[in-house]
């Protein structure tokens, strides 16, 4: 069994119904991929709704996270925030980026 872990993302976060989640998920796997971008799916406690966020990882943070402790500075942060909306048009995934801040409880 995994621990706890708290992840921080910069990208586009949508909710997915659990029946269309594995579609949803293989759309938009391959063309982030392309442009350089990762996916994240899964649910942030027991019965809470399913995401998929495209994006950029900032931190994973937990005791088996492998960050144990983030520091963007002004300048990282204005490129990561600059690269991946251009990665996220490159890919087609529409929608309003965002920094996601997600606790993921193991259940």
């Amino acid at each position: 069994m995994g621990s706890d872990r708290f992840v921080a993302i910069y990208g586009v976060k949508t909710e997915v119904p659990q029946a269309t989640m594995e579609s949803f998920e293989e759309r938009w796997r391959v063309p982030a991929r392309r442009a350089g971008l990762r996916t994240w799916s899964g649910r942030t406690t027991d019965g809470d709704v399913h995401y998929v966020v495209v994006g950029i990882l900032v931190g994973d943070l937990g005791v088996e996270g492998r960050d144990v402790q983030v520091t963007l500075t002004d300048e990282q942060h204005a490129g990561l925030v600059r690269d991946t909306r251009s990665k996220l048009a490159l890919a087609g995934v529409e929608g309003e980026p965002a920094l996601h801040l997600l606790f993921e409880a193991q259940h």
